[in-house]
Protein backbone atom coordinates (compact mmCIF):
# COMPACT_ATOMS: atom_id res chain seq x y z
CA UNK A 1 0.00 0.00 0.00
CA UNK A 2 1.37 3.39 -1.00
CA UNK A 3 1.54 6.10 1.66
CA UNK A 4 -0.98 8.94 1.45
CA UNK A 5 0.65 12.13 0.22
CA UNK A 6 0.64 15.27 2.36
CA UNK A 7 -0.93 18.35 0.80
CA UNK A 8 -1.33 21.93 1.96
CA UNK A 9 -5.00 22.65 2.69
CA UNK A 10 -6.61 25.66 1.03
CA UNK A 11 -7.68 28.66 3.11
CA UNK A 12 -11.40 27.83 2.89
CA UNK A 13 -10.91 24.34 4.30
CA UNK A 14 -8.63 25.67 7.01
CA UNK A 15 -11.26 28.27 7.87
CA UNK A 16 -14.00 25.66 8.23
CA UNK A 17 -11.79 23.53 10.47
CA UNK A 18 -11.06 26.54 12.67
CA UNK A 19 -14.76 27.43 12.75
CA UNK A 20 -15.54 23.96 14.08
CA UNK A 21 -13.21 24.61 17.01
CA UNK A 22 -14.27 28.19 17.76
CA UNK A 23 -18.00 28.21 16.93
CA UNK A 24 -19.83 25.25 18.41
CA UNK A 25 -23.20 26.86 19.13
CA UNK A 26 -24.96 30.26 19.15
CA UNK A 27 -24.19 30.86 22.83
CA UNK A 28 -20.49 30.64 22.04
CA UNK A 29 -20.91 33.26 19.31
CA UNK A 30 -22.56 35.57 21.87
CA UNK A 31 -19.70 34.96 24.29
CA UNK A 32 -17.05 35.87 21.70
CA UNK A 33 -18.88 39.03 20.60
CA UNK A 34 -19.55 40.22 24.15
CA UNK A 35 -15.89 39.77 25.02
CA UNK A 36 -14.93 41.85 21.96
CA UNK A 37 -17.30 44.57 23.15
CA UNK A 38 -15.84 44.51 26.66
CA UNK A 39 -12.31 44.67 25.27
CA UNK A 40 -13.42 47.80 23.38
CA UNK A 41 -14.26 49.40 26.78
CA UNK A 42 -18.00 49.41 26.13
CA UNK A 43 -20.27 50.68 28.89
CA UNK A 44 -23.48 49.53 27.17
CA UNK A 45 -24.00 46.18 25.41
CA UNK A 46 -27.26 45.05 23.80
CA UNK A 47 -27.80 41.47 22.61
CA UNK A 48 -30.76 40.59 20.38
CA UNK A 49 -31.61 36.95 19.68
CA UNK A 50 -34.01 35.39 17.17
CA UNK A 51 -34.91 31.69 17.39
CA UNK A 52 -32.14 30.84 19.79
CA UNK A 53 -29.58 32.69 17.67
CA UNK A 54 -29.91 30.36 14.70
CA UNK A 55 -31.83 32.92 12.63
CA UNK A 56 -30.12 36.06 13.90
CA UNK A 57 -27.84 37.37 16.64
CA UNK A 58 -27.07 41.06 17.04
CA UNK A 59 -24.57 42.50 19.51
CA UNK A 60 -24.36 46.29 19.74
CA UNK A 61 -22.05 48.36 21.91
CA UNK A 62 -20.82 51.91 22.47
CA UNK A 63 -17.15 51.01 22.60
CA UNK A 64 -14.11 52.40 20.83
CA UNK A 65 -15.10 50.89 17.49
CA UNK A 66 -12.96 49.55 14.65
CA UNK A 67 -11.03 51.81 12.28
CA UNK A 68 -12.60 51.64 8.80
CA UNK A 69 -9.28 50.58 7.27
CA UNK A 70 -9.12 47.67 9.70
CA UNK A 71 -12.59 46.23 9.06
CA UNK A 72 -11.52 43.92 6.17
CA UNK A 73 -8.52 42.78 8.20
CA UNK A 74 -10.76 42.06 11.21
CA UNK A 75 -12.27 39.21 9.19
CA UNK A 76 -8.91 37.52 8.60
CA UNK A 77 -7.72 34.71 10.84
CA UNK A 78 -5.13 35.63 13.49
CA UNK A 79 -5.67 39.35 12.91
CA UNK A 80 -6.02 41.20 16.22
CA UNK A 81 -5.48 44.57 17.88
CA UNK A 82 -4.73 42.95 21.24
CA UNK A 83 -1.26 41.54 20.56
CA UNK A 84 1.76 43.01 18.85
CA UNK A 85 4.39 40.33 19.45
CA UNK A 86 5.05 37.14 21.41
CA UNK A 87 6.19 39.25 24.36
CA UNK A 88 2.58 40.34 24.87
CA UNK A 89 1.61 36.73 25.56
CA UNK A 90 3.30 37.01 28.95
CA UNK A 91 0.75 39.59 30.11
CA UNK A 92 -2.72 39.24 28.62
CA UNK A 93 -5.05 42.01 29.78
CA UNK A 94 -7.91 41.37 27.34
CA UNK A 95 -10.63 38.74 27.27
CA UNK A 96 -9.73 37.67 23.75
CA UNK A 97 -6.49 37.88 21.80
CA UNK A 98 -6.24 35.12 19.16
CA UNK A 99 -8.09 36.95 16.39
CA UNK A 100 -10.05 33.89 15.28
CA UNK A 101 -13.66 34.53 16.32
CA UNK A 102 -14.90 36.85 13.59
CA UNK A 103 -13.22 34.93 10.79
CA UNK A 104 -14.64 31.66 12.10
CA UNK A 105 -18.16 33.04 12.47
CA UNK A 106 -18.01 34.39 8.92
CA UNK A 107 -17.26 30.91 7.62
CA UNK A 108 -20.52 29.39 8.93
CA UNK A 109 -22.94 32.33 8.78
CA UNK A 110 -23.67 35.70 7.23
CA UNK A 111 -21.65 38.14 9.32
CA UNK A 112 -22.09 41.90 9.05
CA UNK A 113 -19.88 44.30 11.00
CA UNK A 114 -20.74 48.00 11.20
CA UNK A 115 -18.52 50.25 13.26
CA UNK A 116 -17.74 53.90 13.86
CA UNK A 117 -14.96 55.08 16.15
CA UNK A 118 -15.58 58.44 17.84
CA UNK A 119 -14.98 61.45 15.56
CA UNK A 120 -14.73 59.21 12.48
CA UNK A 121 -17.04 58.03 9.71
CA UNK A 122 -18.82 54.70 10.03
CA UNK A 123 -18.24 51.74 7.71
CA UNK A 124 -19.74 48.30 7.21
CA UNK A 125 -18.58 45.02 5.68
CA UNK A 126 -20.21 41.63 5.14
CA UNK A 127 -18.68 38.15 5.19
CA UNK A 128 -20.82 35.25 4.05
CA UNK A 129 -19.63 31.66 3.81
CA UNK A 130 -16.06 32.91 4.03
CA UNK A 131 -16.38 35.51 1.25
CA UNK A 132 -15.85 39.17 2.14
CA UNK A 133 -17.73 42.04 0.50
CA UNK A 134 -16.34 45.48 -0.25
CA UNK A 135 -16.29 48.13 2.45
CA UNK A 136 -19.28 50.51 2.42
CA UNK A 137 -19.96 53.74 4.35
CA UNK A 138 -22.78 53.78 6.89
CA UNK A 139 -24.38 56.29 9.21
CA UNK A 140 -24.52 55.16 12.83
CA UNK A 141 -23.65 56.18 16.35
CA UNK A 142 -20.23 55.58 17.82
CA UNK A 143 -19.54 51.94 18.61
CA UNK A 144 -19.93 48.61 16.85
CA UNK A 145 -22.89 46.54 15.66
CA UNK A 146 -22.34 42.91 14.67
CA UNK A 147 -25.11 40.86 13.07
CA UNK A 148 -24.88 37.09 12.60
CA UNK A 149 -27.58 35.49 10.44
CA UNK A 150 -28.40 31.93 9.39
CA UNK A 151 -25.81 30.30 11.63
CA UNK A 152 -24.70 26.87 10.34
CA UNK A 153 -27.01 27.12 7.32
CA UNK A 154 -24.12 26.14 5.02
CA UNK A 155 -23.15 23.24 7.29
CA UNK A 156 -26.35 21.19 7.71
CA UNK A 157 -24.49 18.37 9.47
CA UNK A 158 -23.51 20.78 12.26
CA UNK A 159 -27.01 22.24 12.37
CA UNK A 160 -28.56 18.80 12.79
CA UNK A 161 -26.70 18.30 16.09
CA UNK A 162 -27.73 21.60 17.65
CA UNK A 163 -30.17 21.80 20.55
CA UNK A 164 -33.65 23.31 20.39
CA UNK A 165 -33.91 27.08 19.99
CA UNK A 166 -35.36 27.43 23.49
CA UNK A 167 -32.42 25.53 24.98
CA UNK A 168 -29.94 27.74 23.17
CA UNK A 169 -31.71 30.89 24.31
CA UNK A 170 -31.33 29.65 27.87
CA UNK A 171 -27.60 29.10 27.29
CA UNK A 172 -27.31 32.64 25.91
CA UNK A 173 -29.00 33.99 29.04
CA UNK A 174 -26.38 32.17 31.13
CA UNK A 175 -23.57 33.73 29.07
CA UNK A 176 -24.94 37.26 29.42
CA UNK A 177 -25.63 36.84 33.16
CA UNK A 178 -22.09 35.58 33.77
CA UNK A 179 -20.56 38.58 32.00
CA UNK A 180 -22.98 40.97 33.68
CA UNK A 181 -21.80 39.69 37.07
CA UNK A 182 -18.17 39.95 36.00
CA UNK A 183 -18.56 43.52 34.71
CA UNK A 184 -20.99 45.56 36.83
CA UNK A 185 -19.56 48.75 35.29
CA UNK A 186 -21.22 47.78 31.99
CA UNK A 187 -24.96 47.88 31.27
CA UNK A 188 -26.38 44.75 29.60
CA UNK A 189 -29.66 44.33 27.74
CA UNK A 190 -30.72 40.95 26.35
CA UNK A 191 -33.76 40.71 24.08
CA UNK A 192 -35.36 37.66 22.45
CA UNK A 193 -38.49 37.41 20.31
CA UNK A 194 -39.47 41.01 21.19
CA UNK A 195 -39.13 40.27 24.93
CA UNK A 196 -36.63 41.71 27.34
CA UNK A 197 -34.95 38.82 29.16
CA UNK A 198 -32.36 40.86 31.07
CA UNK A 199 -31.86 44.59 31.44
CA UNK A 200 -29.35 45.74 34.05
CA UNK A 201 -27.88 49.25 34.30
CA UNK A 202 -24.22 49.92 34.95
CA UNK A 203 -23.21 50.33 38.58
CA UNK A 204 -20.15 50.77 40.75
CA UNK A 205 -21.71 48.79 43.61
CA UNK A 206 -21.50 45.02 43.22
CA UNK A 207 -24.47 44.56 45.56
CA UNK A 208 -26.62 46.54 43.12
CA UNK A 209 -25.62 44.18 40.32
CA UNK A 210 -26.35 41.17 42.54
CA UNK A 211 -29.83 42.53 43.19
CA UNK A 212 -30.40 43.17 39.48
CA UNK A 213 -29.50 39.55 38.70
CA UNK A 214 -30.78 37.63 41.74
CA UNK A 215 -33.63 39.86 42.86
CA UNK A 216 -34.58 39.99 46.52
CA UNK A 217 -32.46 36.89 47.17
CA UNK A 218 -29.42 39.16 46.94
CA UNK A 219 -30.42 40.72 50.26
CA UNK A 220 -29.66 37.36 51.90
CA UNK A 221 -26.15 37.16 50.47
CA UNK A 222 -23.32 37.40 52.98
CA UNK A 223 -19.89 38.84 52.15
CA UNK A 224 -16.96 36.46 52.47
CA UNK A 225 -13.89 37.70 54.32
CA UNK A 226 -10.33 36.81 53.38
CA UNK A 227 -8.50 34.89 56.10
CA UNK A 228 -5.36 36.52 57.50
CA UNK A 229 -3.06 34.10 55.67
CA UNK A 230 -4.53 35.24 52.35
CA UNK A 231 -4.20 38.91 53.19
CA UNK A 232 -0.56 38.46 54.19
CA UNK A 233 0.35 36.15 51.32
CA UNK A 234 3.08 37.40 48.95
CA UNK A 235 2.00 38.68 45.56
CA UNK A 236 -1.05 40.64 44.46
CA UNK A 237 -3.59 37.83 44.39
CA UNK A 238 -6.77 38.74 46.21
CA UNK A 239 -10.38 37.62 46.26
CA UNK A 240 -13.77 38.79 47.44
CA UNK A 241 -17.05 36.97 47.44
CA UNK A 242 -20.62 36.55 48.58
CA UNK A 243 -22.48 33.48 49.73
CA UNK A 244 -26.08 32.74 50.60
CA UNK A 245 -27.32 31.81 54.03
CA UNK A 246 -27.68 28.08 54.86
CA UNK A 247 -31.48 28.18 54.55
CA UNK A 248 -31.25 28.82 50.79
CA UNK A 249 -30.64 25.57 48.94
CA UNK A 250 -31.11 24.47 45.34
CA UNK A 251 -31.26 21.17 43.55
CA UNK A 252 -28.62 22.20 41.02
CA UNK A 253 -25.65 24.52 40.87
CA UNK A 254 -26.63 26.91 38.11
CA UNK A 255 -26.11 29.96 40.32
CA UNK A 256 -22.45 29.32 41.05
CA UNK A 257 -20.19 31.89 39.45
CA UNK A 258 -16.40 31.86 39.56
CA UNK A 259 -14.80 34.96 38.08
CA UNK A 260 -11.07 35.48 37.59
CA UNK A 261 -9.78 38.78 36.21
CA UNK A 262 -13.28 39.63 35.01
CA UNK A 263 -13.60 36.33 33.13
CA UNK A 264 -16.23 33.70 34.00
CA UNK A 265 -14.51 30.36 34.54
CA UNK A 266 -16.93 27.54 33.73
CA UNK A 267 -14.38 24.79 34.41
CA UNK A 268 -14.30 25.68 38.10
CA UNK A 269 -18.06 26.04 38.50
CA UNK A 270 -18.49 22.53 37.10
CA UNK A 271 -16.68 21.20 40.17
CA UNK A 272 -19.70 22.25 42.25
CA UNK A 273 -22.62 21.88 39.83
CA UNK A 274 -23.26 18.22 40.59
CA UNK A 275 -23.57 18.81 44.33
CA UNK A 276 -27.24 18.68 45.31
CA UNK A 277 -27.90 21.34 47.90
CA UNK A 278 -24.51 22.85 47.02
CA UNK A 279 -22.35 21.53 49.81
CA UNK A 280 -19.09 23.16 48.78
CA UNK A 281 -15.47 22.49 49.57
CA UNK A 282 -13.10 24.50 47.36
CA UNK A 283 -9.36 25.13 47.19
CA UNK A 284 -7.85 27.53 44.69
CA UNK A 285 -4.16 27.21 43.94
CA UNK A 286 -1.78 30.11 43.98
CA UNK A 287 -1.31 30.34 40.23
CA UNK A 288 -5.02 31.12 39.94
CA UNK A 289 -6.14 33.04 43.00
CA UNK A 290 -3.66 32.76 45.83
CA UNK A 291 -3.77 30.05 48.47
CA UNK A 292 -7.44 30.59 49.29
CA UNK A 293 -9.78 28.27 51.13
CA UNK A 294 -13.54 27.95 51.52
CA UNK A 295 -15.08 25.99 54.39
CA UNK A 296 -17.96 23.60 53.76
CA UNK A 297 -21.17 25.53 53.23
CA UNK A 298 -24.60 25.34 51.62
CA UNK A 299 -26.40 27.63 49.21
CA UNK A 300 -26.02 29.79 46.14
CA UNK A 301 -22.44 31.01 45.85
CA UNK A 302 -20.87 33.92 43.97
CA UNK A 303 -17.11 34.32 44.02
CA UNK A 304 -15.43 37.38 42.58
CA UNK A 305 -11.68 37.37 42.22
CA UNK A 306 -9.36 40.32 41.58
CA UNK A 307 -6.19 38.44 40.67
CA UNK A 308 -3.18 39.19 38.53
CA UNK A 309 -2.46 36.12 36.45
CA UNK A 310 0.36 37.94 34.69
CA UNK A 311 2.50 37.48 37.81
CA UNK A 312 4.07 34.03 38.21
CA UNK A 313 3.35 31.91 41.25
CA UNK A 314 5.58 32.69 44.20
Amino acid sequence: MKPSRIIQLDDTTIGHIAAGEVVERPAQVVKELIENSLDAHSTEITVTVERGGFDRLIVEDNGSGIHPDDLPKALDRHATSKLQSKKDLAEINSLGFRGEALASIGMVARLEISSRPPAMEGATIVMEDGVKSTLEPIGMGAGTRISVEHLFQNTPARLAFQRRAETETSRIVDVVVSHALAHPETAFHLKSENRSLLNVPSTEDMMDRLYDILGSQANEMLPLQQPTEDQNAPGEERWTGWISTPDITRGKGDDIHVLINGRPVAAMTSMFSSTVGLLLLVRFYRQFAGDTKLDSCRGVTLWRFSTSLAHPAR
